[in-house]
Order: C-alpha cells, then structure tokens, then sequence
C-alpha cells in the first residue's frame, strides 16, 4: 500500500542524503583518499543506515499495514551498509528470516543416522529403503512418511536413491615447456534436455626449458557438449582431447564467462566481456550436426553481464542500469559452413603474444558481430548489475540476483514492459550463490544462499513459503517435479554430494556422499526431467606437495573440476562407474551385487501371493 505521506517524506529525505553520501564516497575512493572513505562511512553513512532501520522498526512495532512497501523504499541504504561494513543492527527486521506478517516454514534436517559402534552384531550396519539403494546414502534410523509411493515410478527411484553414478573429469597436460590445463566455468542442460554444455577454457604456461619458471600465460576458451539421445555421445568423452572429442574452440580472444542454451533454435550461446558467439548443435529437423556450427557473433561491448533468451526468440545481455537485446530472427548469421564474416574484420589484441612461433594459435573469430537490436532500461534502479538471472517459464519476466551493494536482493523484472521491478523478494541475509526453476510449475523457484539457507518461493508472495536448513554455505540447488512430486536437491560447503528434500512431506530424505574428495564443492546442478538424471558440476582441490602435471608452479597443489551424472533408475547396474578409466565401457558396465532380482511385493504386476 502507498507510504503515509509524514513517511514518504522520510524516506526520500533518507534517499537524497544516501544519493549524495555515496557520489562522496566514489570520490574519495577514485582519489585514494581510503582514510577519507573509511571515516565517511563510519559517520554518515551509519547514521543514514541507522535511520533506516529506526523507521523501519518503528513501522514494525506499530504493526503498520505499509511495512514491506517501507522496506523497499529504503533497501538499498540496508544493502550497502550490509555488503561492505556487515552492519548488524539487531532492532532492524530485514534481518529475521521469518516474513513480517507470517513466518516462513523452516525445514530442518531430522535424520537420527545410527553409528555403527552402537549398532548388534544382527543389526544392519545402515538401514536402506530398497535392496537398490545407493551404498553412498545416508537414510534416517527413522524413516518418516514420503509423498513419493510405489505408484510412482519416477519419483520412487530418487526417493530410494536408487542411482547409477558416473563422472568425469577436466583434462590436463604437458608437451615439453607447455603446461595445459582446463578451466570450467560453466555448466548447463538446454530446456527440453537434449543437450548438455560445458563452458571453459584451456590455460596455457609457457614455462623456460632450464628453471621451469613461467615465461607466458594466455586462454583459448571451449566449449564441450554432450546428446544424451544420442548412443554415439558419451560422457564419460566430454572433456576429453584428442580423436573422438565432443568440444570445439570457440573463437571468442577474452575469457569466457557465461553460457546459455535456447531448445527451440537449438543454440549455445557463450560470451566473453566484448562479444557473443552462438553455435547450432541440431537441424531445424532434430538432426545432430556432426559438430555444433558457428551462427551468430554479437557485438556486446559496455555489457558484459549474463546472457539469455527470451520466449520471443530474442537475446538479452545484462549491462549496469540497462540491458542488450537482439532479435535473433533479423541477424545475419555466418552461413551454413559457419566461416562468413559478420560486420567488420577485427584484429585480435596481442594475438602473436599466445605463442612466440605461432605455432600453437587458438582459432579466432575476426568478425566485430552484430550490434543490439535495442536496449532495455532498469527504470527502478539505474545503478543495477545483475549477476545472475533466470526467465520465468511461459513470460517475459526474469529474476535477477545484484552484484555489489544489491548481493543480498533477488527481484523480478519485466522486460517486456519497460524494465520494471515487479517484486523484490526477502529474507536472504547473504551471498545468492544459485536460482533455479522448474518448467513443470512455473509459479515457484528456488534460491540458494550462503546464510546456509535454501529458500523456495512463490512468485506471487515476497517471502519464502519455505525455507531449508542446509548447513554451511548452501552453495547450489535444482528443483525438480518427478512424477509431479516437488522434490529439491542442495549442495552445502563441507556437505555431502547433495540433500534430497521432500518438499509435501517437509523433511529430508537422505543425503548422498559418493565423492571421496575432502576440498571440493558443487558449483551447480541440473536437472534432466525426461530422463531422471541429475548432473552436477563440482569444483575439486588437490592439495598434495609437489610438483606435478597438475599443480600450479610453486607447487601448492591444483585445481579441477568434475561433472557427475546420477542416473535414477528401477534397476541400476552399478553403483558408481570406476573414474577416469577410459577402458571402461559405461553402457555395458555393472557390479555383480547389482546383477540381482529384487524381491517382489502386491506393486509389482507379475506377483502371485
């Protein structure tokens, strides 16, 4: 509801002075006068903050109807206090995960797990809903009430953690002084499932043939892809050199830093911090190319934010206040064979420093690309970056998660009418790290955050309807719907694999630890609904003395990353196919304790009491 006018007046006396507050702030900082900086934010902008809390409360203790409308007004003076300074004031209620009117539910994981010291020699070392179940999940002593019932023939096998594991990792390798190594920055399934991506690209040190020191360091960005449709694509090969790859240079001269996939034109989109380049995986007909073919290169300077595309066929790329958009329909493209120019000829900066001999190019694209259609402005806040961002299913409205002082704000915004913010959602009281959607309900997405919270709401309602106690650190989340049952799964720091969450039933049902690898964490999840497959992109450190193909230059170890795909099946074969074993033939791969026919109950047809 609209402000009292005695409290509208506030609020935009608060909003001048945090304006002119913070054009000092810039100032001083430009100038390097940290001192100055520091000294201002101590003073006035404290006393802004604390304002803003005052009435806040105020607003709270009279139980006033206009309480979250206040908290809008003045959420950008709480959010930069927050973000730099970690200001807590216990008496402002932006800070209680609970929602002013009504209280989100929080779920909580319940599981009594029964150590195996306290545990009879008769007694079973680890209770298990299905002979099948995953050796690597850790059920409840306890089991509670599932929504998930033996009807459900989707839904049952992730309930029992009945799943097929396998993984691979990213590549690595020395040739004389050259030391290359993979970098994984992203990882995405298109909408209809039909092909996975893999965003990265290769670092190479030119290292001097007597010390060993580094002499040169310079990126070719790739990008890898897996059908898993198709019997040929494998991936167990997506990372993989050499004959039989599934990746392709990319062209682009920056480091690639994000990804999108569009199912109905079958694209992938990657882009460095200048331009966009598309690449076509399928014919207009379902046909696989046999490599993805270059389309489209866009010209996207001044915005270097998140990609991603709209159901109208177009593209957007976020910039600060405004974003990019092109109409993919009216682009020229590179033709058929993927080698046209598009706009003018470029030259690469520093292209002959990659390698001394030239012997050793990248492949480049010298097309400029095609510049915006048009351009979309914030027109609520002309300062907003967004970082992260998701189109709602069956609209033109996308939620966005800010960079800088807005880290803590996810908001909707409709593009199709102006750049208008919808909604602001509340209650995350740190880093958004993860915003995942699901196109079986598109009334409801999900939030991951580094309070160690992961939040489900509803899109219609500013608050959560239901938050999940994951630990610390919740670093990933995907929402699924197997035979239309809500289910979650998350990822926390110094977690297992992941938590599997039953959304109806408001518990969690098991978590499932088949990594083995102490320092590591989960980037990010997706979802495969026509096939109940999760994919998971985790991020590992080895941290074992010594110099190696692996570790940095001094020796302090390395890092790398793995993709893991858990098939969910009523028979798996196997537990966990064996890593990095290229002899190992996945489609005909299975244990012997799998190889087995499980007792049959009054669910199965052929049973005869």
């Amino acid at each position: 509801m609209p402000l009292p006018k005695a409290v509208q007046k506030q609020t935009t006396n608060l909003t001048k002075k945090f304006d002119k507050c913070m054009s000092k702030l810039e100032r001083l900082y430009a100038t390097g006068r940290y001192d100055d900086y520091l000294a201002l934010r101590e003073g006035e902008l404290a006393v802004i903050y604390k304002d803003a809390c005052a009435l806040v409360r105020e607003a709270d203790t009279k139980n006033a109807r206009y309480r979250a409308d206040l908290l809008d007004a003045v959420q950008v003076i709480i959010d930069e206090a927050l973000a730099e300074d970690g200001t807590v004031d216990v008496g402002c209620l932006t800070l209680r995960i609970q929602d002013y009117r009504d209280g989100s539910i929080v779920i909580k994981d319940k599981r009594v797990l029964q150590h195996s010291t306290a545990l009879g020699d008769d007694e079973a070392e680890d209770p298990k809903p299905h002979p099948r179940s995953s050796p690597f999940a850790f059920f409840s002593s306890d089991p509670p009430n599932l929504t998930a019932t033996p009807a459900d023939h989707s839904a049952m096998p992730v309930y029992d953690a009945r799943c097929e594991i396998s993984s691979v990792r990213d590549e690595k390798g020395r040739h004389f002084e050259r030391c290359e190594t993979d970098r994984v920055v992203d990882m995405q399934l298109s909408g209809g499932g039909s092909c996975l991506a893999v965003l990265g690209w290769v670092e190479t040190k030119v290292l001097h043939p007597r010390n060993r020191r580094r002499t040169g360091k310079f990126t070719a960005p790739w990008i890898s892809y897996h059908f898993p449709d198709n019997p040929n694509s494998k991936l167990t090969k997506i990372m993989r050199w050499g004959p039989g790859r599934q990746r392709l240079q990319v062209g682009l001269a920056g480091t690639p830093s994000h990804m999108a996939l569009n199912e109905a034109q079958r694209l992938i989109f990657v882009a460095d911090k200048d331009r966009i380049k598309s690449f076509e995986w399928a014919t207009a007909n379902g046909s696989l190319h046999k490599r993805p073919v270059a389309t489209h290169t866009l010209r996207s300077k001044g915005f270097r934010g998140p990609i991603t595309t709209l159901p109208n066929g177009t593209l957007i790329r976020a910039g600060t206040g405004t974003a990019a958009a092109w109409n993919l329909g009216q682009l020229k493209t590179h033709g058929p064979k993927g080698d046209q120019l598009i706009g003018k000829e470029i030259f690469i900066d520093d292209e002959c420093e990659y390698d001394s001999d030239c012997d050793h190019m990248p492949d480049f694209e010298y097309s400029s690309g095609s510049a915006p259609t048009s351009q979309i402005a914030f027109t609520d806040d002309h300062q907003l970056y967004p970082r992260i961002w998701q189109v709602l299913p069956q609209s033109s409205t996308i939620l966005a998660v800010a960079s800088g002082h807005m880290e803590h704000s996810c908001i909707a915004v409709d593009l199709e009418h102006g750049g208008k913010t919808i909604t602001r959602y509340r209650g995350h009281s740190g880093y958004i790290s993860n915003v995942s959607i699901s196109t079986a309900d598109p009334r409801v997405f999900l939030t991951s955050c580094w309070d160690g919270y992961a939040r489900l709401f509803d899109v219609r309602r500013p608050q959560a309807a239901l938050q999940f106690a994951v630990g610390k650190k919740c670093d990933a989340v995907a929402l699924a719907h197997p035979d239309g049952i809500p289910t979650v799964f998350t990822a926390s720091q110094l977690g297992e694999d992941f938590m599997v969450w039953d959304v109806r039933s408001r518990v969690c049902v098991y978590e499932l630890g088949a990594d083995g690898y102490n320092n590591s964490t989960t980037c990010s999840f997706a979802w495969d609904s026509g096939r109940d497959t999760l994919y998971s992109l985790k991020s590992c450190f080895d941290d074992g003395g010594g110099y190696s193909d692996d570790s940095d230059d001094d020796g302090e170890g390395s890092s790398y990353s793995r993709i893991y795909r858990y098939s969910f099946k009523d028979k798996p074969r196997y537990a966990m196919l064996p890593t990095d074993d290229p002899k190992v033939d996945e489609e005909g791969y299975y244990e012997p304790e799998y190889d087995t026919e499980v007792p049959m109950d009054d669910s199965d047809e052929d049973y005869v009491d």
